[in-house]
């Protein structure tokens, strides 16, 4: 019970404290920001005394979500907004190449993609000396984590051609490992 209550008031303490930094109501935000993350784990370290470790991780990372959107929404500026922009919008078509290029990038990031990090997390799982239902396992949490990877970065650079050859290459090499290792 001791737990609970310390867990709940440190945890809110430390969410009031990254709500203010995030105002900038206060002169140091990042000793203010140091120190809310801070209690932030300390609530947490308090949730699995208070209520064992699969419900108090579950209440330390919930909680300060929904008391951070509470303060979010008491927050909303509510005043009428009597003006309103009525400016002409005109709807123009996006022209042959941008489709072609968006396109391009849905087809490399998620067919394309999704299979090469299927194929590289199997491979992966392969490599390391445990038992086969981990390696499965293994393989199901990592190929999610990799897709989203390679996606990102297929998507932030600026030379598409660059992640493609790199993912290329990478395929070829779980596909040659795989291959080796039916064959085997």
């Amino acid at each position: 019970m001791t737990s609970g209550i310390l867990a709940l008031s440190v945890g809110t303490a430390g969410i009031g404290l990254l709500y203010a930094s995030w105002l900038e109501r206060l002169s140091s935000r990042a000793i203010a920001t140091a120190t809310g993350w801070s209690l932030l784990a300390l609530s947490m370290y308090f949730w699995v005394r208070s209520a064992g470790v699969e419900f108090g991780t579950v209440f330390g990372l919930i909680l300060p979500a929904l008391f951070a959107w509470v303060l979010l929404l008491l927050s909303i500026d509510r005043r009428n907004r009597k003006g309103r922009d009525e400016r002409i919008v005109i709807n123009a078509w996006p022209r042959f190449r941008a489709v072609l290029r968006n396109l391009g990038m849905f087809v490399m990031t998620v067919p394309l993609l999704g299979a090469v990090s299927a194929v590289c997390s199997v491979a992966f799982a392969t490599l390391i000396p445990i038992d086969d239902i981990n390696r499965i396992v293994l393989a199901v949490f990592l190929m999610p984590v990799l897709w989203g990877g390679l996606a990102f970065w297929a998507c932030a650079d600026s030379k598409p051609l660059r992640p493609l050859a790199a993912v290329t290459g990478l395929a070829a090499i779980g596909v040659m490992w795989l291959s080796r290792l039916s064959s085997a």
